[in-house]
């Protein structure tokens, strides 16, 4: 049987929206720029390098992602494809599923970039290891810029959402050294 490596990110702090100004409009601080920085060389330096990026298309993500990529490429690494998703801005889990679903079972590894509640749904409900109590922490937050990571020992991805995962990474970017 053949391995899925999922990779959860939740979208960098974003700045409050201004007023009269769209919550899906809302754009990433310095420090959620740096943070998701961080992640992607971080993924890059621990070998967490998805095939395919399936992104929100809220503005904060869409950063997010960009930022994530830079990391990535800093330590010579890259996604290879990156769909932006209108529905992943404020997914359910259920709409989670539903674009993991979608994906070519040859596609070995994905990363969702995305928002709560929708992401700390899905990964309080496939994690199942020792690593959970670290999300129970606050039972409510997935805070921003948090990672999980996951394999699925699975043939396809339609077949995650029934299935219980290894969470190998659980990475907060306080977590991350900062030099």
């Amino acid at each position: 049987m053949s391995m899925k490596a999922l990779y959860i990110l939740r979208h960098g702090k974003a700045s409050w929206a201004a007023t009269g100004s769209q919550d899906f409009d809302r754009e990433l601080t310095p420090r959620g720029s740096q943070d998701a920085i961080r992640l992607g060389k971080y993924c890059a330096e621990n070998g967490l390098v998805p095939a395919i990026a399936l992104v929100s298309t809220a503005r904060r993500a869409h950063e997010t992602f960009d930022h994530f990529n830079q990391g990535l490429a800093a330590a010579s690494a890259s996604v290879l494809e990156v769909r932006f998703e209108p529905d992943l801005y404020l997914a359910t889990i259920q709409q989670i599923h539903k674009h993991l679903s979608a994906l070519p079972s040859a596609t070995p590894s994905a990363l969702i970039i995305g928002h709560n509640p929708g992401l700390h749904e899905f990964v309080m409900r496939h994690s199942v290891n020792d690593r959970t109590p670290d999300l129970q922490r606050d039972s409510a937050d997935f805070p921003t810029a948090a990672l999980a990571a996951f394999d699925f020992d699975t043939e396809s991805w339609g077949d995650i959402e029934t299935a219980r995962g290894r969470l190998n990474h659980l990475v907060f970017p306080k977590d991350i050294d900062q030099s």
